[in-house]
């Protein structure tokens, strides 16, 4: 399959992947999502409503990877503000899957929302890429196409020009085909940002590092550089729905841990079984929030369509420019998140999703080794565990389906084994563990305690196959 058919990249820069920087990153090509803003080339969010939307300035996470001598290699499509598992919602068209299974007669989907950005690593089309990641967007196509992809601490990385989705819940992430290459790209992002009041002070990262270094001494054996590591495997994300193949990666992944010292224990997360209902009465209440804002008077283009000279209620004069410019998907969502935020329905299901969302942080909490750094004074747990191992999908990429009703169910299924991680704020990360029967990749994820990237991201080099 060519690169231009994968339709990874919606926007290439004519720049040279060389700049005069003398930066760690010097010569390094980055594909950017797009609905983070670059200085060149559009940020349409994949929707009518941006479509001729140019950036007046770059985001912070951009920047800081140009600082460092990486250079924009383009726009990488995505579905439409984030809102989709398999990049089939966007004004730019479909993105396909680089990977292909034996026999396979229909492409495959390269998962999303940043289903652009795997595609464009897994092709060799750039180095590095960004994406988001709300609950699980850059997780899943990570595994469904091969390569590394990596959810940081929410705070880590400054937001400052991601386009809003769900704010508590939005993380700017990377996908590359190594660790190595995530950890170098991370290093450079990972800074506090005065333009976001969400991102990590300087002062928790430091409360982090002495919780780290009291906390987990340094591997004494070269040959088992996971001695002393106790690595768990929650019970409840063994659902009925997983793969014979991503049960036996799981099993390998496990397996492959222990050989290189780790202890391998049961751990019990007993509210995940309420994570997928809880991620999409947040995220879509915060979704109808932020979306607010395009009606075409502030944000976003305008209709040609002209309201009844009589109407004089305001909401009905934008109405023909909302429906216009956002997508079925996009609309759906919206329509869910204004119903969960009006009166009658909060106190039934906002308020008790927002209790649940604190008792699966609670459950993390209560299974990591590692006390959580945004509750000071708390104390180590007593054979606790140091990360988490579980599958970032309950199977292989499946085909492009075409937008129907059972699609979507599954689409939304998918996202089972990303969200509870993204509910938490923690760090997650998918890597590559091997290849199905017929060829396709098989992703497994890790996921450490708060603020416990840098060790995450040592344990999933181990991993990755």
């Amino acid at each position: 399959m060519s690169t231009a058919a994968l339709n990874a990249f919606v926007f290439r820069t004519s720049t040279s992947t060389s700049t005069d920087s003398p930066g760690p990153l010097n010569g390094w090509d980055v594909g950017v999502k797009l609905n983070i803003a670059t200085s060149a080339g559009p940020t349409t969010c994949a929707s009518g409503t941006l479509s001729n939307y140019r950036s007046p300035y770059a985001a912070t996470a951009v920047s800081l990877l140009e600082s460092a001598g990486a250079t924009v290699a383009g726009k990488t499509n995505m579905d439409e503000f984030g809102m989709g598992s398999k990049t089939i919602f966007s004004i730019h068209g479909p993105t396909l899957n680089p990977a292909t299974a034996e026999g396979d007669s229909e492409p495959r989907t390269a998962g999303g929302s940043s289903g652009g950005s795997a595609a464009a690593v897994a092709a060799g089309q750039c180095r590095v890429a960004l994406g988001s990641d709300t609950g699980g967007s850059v997780r899943l196509p990570a595994a469904w196409c091969g390569v590394v992809g990596f959810k940081p601490t929410y705070g880590r990385i400054s937001r400052h020009g991601l386009v809003s989705y769900g704010s508590s819940l939005d993380t700017v992430g990377v996908l590359a085909r190594t660790v190595d290459d995530i950890r170098s790209a991370f290093k450079v992002m990972s800074a506090p940002d005065v333009h976001d009041m969400t991102c990590m002070s300087q002062q928790l990262r430091d409360r982090i590092d002495r919780l780290v270094a009291q906390s987990r001494p340094p591997a004494k054996d070269p040959s088992r550089p996971l001695s002393g590591v106790r690595i768990g495997l929650p019970a409840e994300y063994w659902v009925d729905e997983l793969s014979t193949v991503t049960l036996d990666a799981w099993r390998s992944g496990a397996a492959r841990l222990a050989s290189l010292g780790a202890d391998i224990v049961s751990v019990s997360l007993p509210h995940t079984k309420s994570a997928l209902p809880v991620y999409y009465t947040i995220a879509l209440a915060e979704a109808s929030s932020n979306l607010a804002r395009y009606d075409g008077i502030r944000y976003g283009q305008r209709s040609d369509e002209q309201p009844p000279i009589n109407t004089t209620n305001a909401s009905q004069k934008y109405a023909n420019t909302r429906s216009e410019g956002f997508g079925d998907e996009v609309q759906r969502r919206i329509l869910l998140g204004t119903y969960v935020m009006t009166s009658a329905a909060c106190q039934h299901f906002y308020t008790p999703a927002q209790k649940l969302r604190r008792l699966i942080q609670h459950d993390f909490d209560a299974v990591f080794a590692l006390p959580n750094a945004m509750h000071p004074g708390s104390s180590p747990v007593k054979d606790g565990v140091d990360a988490i191992l579980f599958p970032t999908a309950i199977g292989p990429a499946p085909r492009l389906h075409g937008n129907n009703e059972g699609s979507r169910v599954e689409a939304y299924v998918n996202d089972v084994m990303t969200v509870p991680a993204s509910l938490a704020g923690l760090p997650a990360v998918s890597v590559p563990v091997g290849t199905s029967p017929d060829g396709l990749p098989v992703g497994l994820q890790l996921a450490a305690q708060y603020g416990d990237d840098a060790f995450l991201l040592e344990t999933a080099s181990r991993l990755a196959s």
